[in-house]
């Protein structure tokens, strides 16, 4: 099992000028529509959801520009469309 994992994180670095265009599109594109819903809800919380959905995406596509490793570009991914989601389901309700 370890040897599969570690088989996948490097062929994702033997993929990652594939890979980098693509996970910054979905990110950024989520992070914004994250950003539409949370500017159409009067709440106590709006900020702190700005922030959160804001820090994550920037710190991820930073990741992403600095060429660092794929296994922390891909776990800064998902926190960021963690936090991202997050906030639309917050919103939604």
């Amino acid at each position: 099992m370890l040897q599969r994992s570690s088989d996948l994180i490097n062929n994702l670095e033997g993929m990652r000028f594939g890979l980098t265009p693509v996970i910054a599109i979905i990110q950024t594109e989520l992070a914004g529509v994250a950003m539409f819903y949370i500017y159409q809800v009067d709440a106590f919380f709006v900020p702190f959801l700005i922030i959160l959905t804001a820090f994550s995406a920037s710190i991820s596509n930073a990741l992403l520009i600095a060429c660092v490793p794929m296994k922390k570009i891909l776990v800064s991914f998902l926190i960021s469309l963690f936090f991202s989601s997050l906030s639309i389901f917050l919103c939604v309700i």
